[in-house]
């Protein structure tokens, strides 16, 4: 059976996934309207399901990593500004369809009741030639199936780039490097930014309800940074701590030999 979800968000954000292939995911505009662009959601996974409540708690799992991926590979700022891209509805190719060759699927209640799931179900064989590691998105996503680091940045880096979440994205790199001071050691960090960067994010009386903590009675602390010089440090820490983590070109390679006889060059 076939099942797609109806997505909005930033028009620039969308048209850029609708150019990246992906075994796992396809993103991508369907409209006869010039003006008015239509974007929709789909994977081959899904296809074996058949209760639309579970296809919809698996799009939802799948739409927050194509978030958390987003952010990661454009930038926490970009994130900030353009995304996260939401799903308005479900839709199915069941018959009876309608004349559309399609049917909208009621009775969901409020999609923001639904919790997301996992979308990646059981063992699945790429069946796209295209190599996912071409492109920064579809390769964090790629390496989220067997990756739990990984997966946990995904989904952390999807809920948004507040205090609270982006010490949280901190606390993660920190703990899969065996510790704080090893973190910043591995990769590479200025220990003065992380300092100022966890004070503010602890600090009540700096940041009001928008810290990590309550109020404490703890004093402002001496160095402190802006949220935009915050989501910039953790961005590019978690750029480098998969960069240090995962090999992208030797992926790539493997999945080369394994799948497409047409040999790309890595893009560098």
């Amino acid at each position: 059976m076939k099942w797609f979800a109806a997505v909005s968000g930033n028009n620039v954000a969308l048209d850029n996934l609708d150019k990246i292939r992906s075994p796992q995911f396809s993103l991508f505009e369907d409209s006869e309207d010039h003006q008015s662009s239509l974007y929709y959601l789909k994977s081959a996974h899904f296809e074996v399901l058949e209760d639309p409540y579970t296809v919809m708690s698996h799009m939802k799992g799948l739409l927050q990593l194509i978030n958390g991926a987003c952010a990661i590979a454009w930038g926490f700022q970009e994130y900030d500004a353009k995304l996260p891209i939401k799903l308005d509805g479900l839709y199915t190719t069941k018959p009876p369809v309608s004349n559309a060759g399609f049917n909208i699927i009621h009775g969901l209640g409020e999609l923001d009741d639904i919790p997301p799931s996992s979308p990646f179900l059981g063992d699945f064989i790429p069946v796209w030639s295209d190599n996912p590691f071409r492109y920064k998105v579809s390769s964090l996503i790629e390496m989220s199936v067997n990756n739990d680091d990984v997966l946990c940045l995904l989904r952390q880096a999807s809920i948004g780039v507040d205090w609270r979440n982006l010490y949280c994205i901190w606390d993660t790199i920190s703990h899969y490097c065996d510790g704080n001071k090893s973190a910043i050691k591995q990769l590479g960090l200025d220990e003065q930014k992380i300092k100022a960067f966890t004070g503010t994010a602890n600090s009540f009386c700096h940041l009001g309800i928008e810290a990590r903590h309550g109020a404490q009675g703890w004093s402002k602390p001496k160095n402190v940074i802006s949220h935009s010089d915050a989501m910039c440090l953790v961005s590019n820490m978690v750029t480098r701590y998969v960069k240090a983590n995962h090999d992208v070109e030797a992926l790539f390679e493997q999945w080369q030999d394994r799948y497409n006889p047409n040999k790309y060059t890595y893009p560098t």
